[in-house]
């Protein structure tokens, strides 16, 4: 059966934690050339869901079918919509390549909301970032992004509703990356639980692994 084009509604205007959230996601994870589009984990059912009710809601459009990615464990979930192309260009998002020159938009930076700024990180950090924990060094928490500029946005967002990250670059050993990486990072235990409980991610695989640091830090 063909791909119906289904229009719901204009794109959301008021600024507000759906917008931001959105917003967070395609800043770490989305693109934007003749269509708009996001990838999802194949696995991370949960966050496939909140991604197409966002794009429902927040952008007013029927997301084209999903397909998997070519390569790799992911879905792609996808509209050609103008309004929803426009929509992100409102917000100063560029066509084309931005992993290396992103930040955060203007309006999120303005905003005295600290629901709007943990959405907006929450976003970010479903893309962008990484719960991990060993045994022997505790949680952490961090993001790697191409962009310094989103990294310090990033940091700076964070210290805004009480979180110190620090950050540093560093050049993977292997892959295709010829520039450094950025990355904010925190390993504070209360600040991690913190983060995990206030502003936390979509991602399943973030969640999933959250559920397991605390029940094995419950037992000890």
């Amino acid at each position: 059966m063909p791909y119906q084009r289904v229009i719901y509604h204009a794109p959301l205007e008021e600024l507000n934690e759906d917008i931001s959230l959105l917003l967070g996601l395609h800043a770490g994870d989305g693109w934007l050339s003749d269509k708009w589009g996001i990838s999802c984990g194949q696995d991370d059912a949960s966050m496939f869901l909140k991604v197409m009710e966002l794009v429902r809601n927040v952008l007013g459009v029927e997301p084209i079918k999903p397909v998997k990615c070519p390569a790799g464990r992911a879905v792609m979930i996808r509209s050609g919509q103008p309004q929803a192309l426009a929509f992100f260009r409102n917000y100063g998002f560029p066509q084309g390549r931005k992993a290396g020159i992103v930040g955060v938009p203007k309006q999120i930076f303005d905003s005295k909301d600290e629901g709007i700024i943990k959405a907006f990180l929450c976003g970010l950090f479903s893309t962008d970032g990484c719960f991990s924990f060993q045994t022997n060094r505790g949680p952490r928490v961090e993001i790697q992004v191409k962009s310094k500029d989103l990294r310090d946005g990033f940091v700076d967002l964070a210290g805004r509703i009480g979180f110190k990250f620090r950050s540093y670059e560093y050049l993977p050993p292997n892959g295709k990356n010829k520039s450094p990486l950025k990355v904010a990072y925190t390993t504070q235990s209360k600040q991690v639980i913190r983060w995990m409980e206030e502003v936390g991610s979509i991602k399943d695989a973030h969640i999933l692994r959250y559920k397991k640091w605390k029940m094995l830090n419950d037992r000890s």
